[in-house]
């Protein structure tokens, strides 16, 4: 008793994970650390090459640093719009690019979206990513080492998915 899969069926086809544990001063941006996640994940799909460049849906799940509170005061380099700042990383130009609000249930809205999207046939070919870094955060704020190259000169708003409360 087999049922036909649809073309729109959403499939995990890789996972990525990067954890850096090293010195503050060589901690990679956020941008960095989404990039390489990306990048695993493709390997671990199989696909090769500047595969990434093809995404027509990129989910990024949203930084504790931005969150309200007191991390979100913090006078740092950020990334205005993730979304966009990682598109452009992957050369990619996806038609569709969100950012999530901060919440525990975030990830899970991320992919459940990006699923819905697939399901719907609005997208084909997708990523939902993100990166926890307040490890090399306070390496950085303890040591000294700043935080030159942890954003960038896109100012654009990212749209944004979740529960602002």
């Amino acid at each position: 008793m087999g049922a036909d899969m649809r073309d729109e069926t959403p499939v995990l086809i890789g996972a990525g994970q990067f954890t850096y544990r090293g010195d503050a001063e060589k901690s990679p941006s956020p941008l960095e650390l989404l990039k390489v996640a990306a990048e695993r994940a493709a390997v671990d799909a199989g696909l090769k090459g500047s595969v990434l460049a093809d995404l027509d849906a990129l989910a990024v799940v949203a930084f504790s640093i931005d969150a309200p509170g007191g991390l979100s005061k913090l006078q740092l380099s950020r990334l205005g719009d993730p979304p966009a700042s990682l598109a452009r990383a992957l050369s990619a130009s996806p038609s569709w690019q969100v950012y999530t609000e901060t919440g525990g249930n975030s990830p899970q809205q991320a992919v459940n979206v990006v699923c819905e999207r697939i399901a719907q046939g609005e997208a084909e070919f997708a990523l939902v990513t993100g990166a926890e870094f307040l490890g090399s955060l306070m390496k950085r704020m303890k040591s000294g080492a700043g935080f030159e190259g942890w954003g960038d000169e896109i100012d654009s708003q990212p749209q944004r998915i979740g529960d602002a409360r």
